[in-house]
């Protein structure tokens, strides 16, 4: 895990008032769905322990959606926050990175606990 990616969600635990390492209980998305202009099957991503500080950046981001949000103005949020993860995001397979870069991707859906 890259040093930058570490202090980023150390910082989003501190502001937030969440533990870190992440627990479960402290996130409020259960999955997402990525939907794609080229596809008409989104891409479903189901909560698990790798991806906890994920969804919690993501809930924060979207906190106040109720259901579908556009990717495209959030993309250059999440390669900030994502750091070097972002970058190598398909080379080392990580699915959430790798759909929410895809140009395709257009609009997530967040289906909550």
């Amino acid at each position: 895990m890259s040093e930058q990616y570490r202090k980023n969600v150390q910082a989003m635990c501190d502001r937030l008032g969440l533990p870190n390492p992440i627990q479960e209980e402290d996130v409020k998305i259960f999955s997402l769905k990525i939907h794609q202009i080229n596809s008409s099957s989104p891409i479903e991503i189901i909560g698990n322990d790798w991806n906890r500080a994920s969804r919690v950046f993501l809930q924060e981001e979207f906190q106040d959606a109720e259901e579908g949000l556009l990717l495209s103005p959030f993309k250059s949020k999440a390669a900030d926050f994502f750091a070097e993860l972002w970058w190598d995001a398909e080379k080392v397979g990580r699915p959430l990175l790798v759909a929410l870069k895809n140009p395709f991707s257009h609009l997530v859906e967040i289906q909550r606990k």
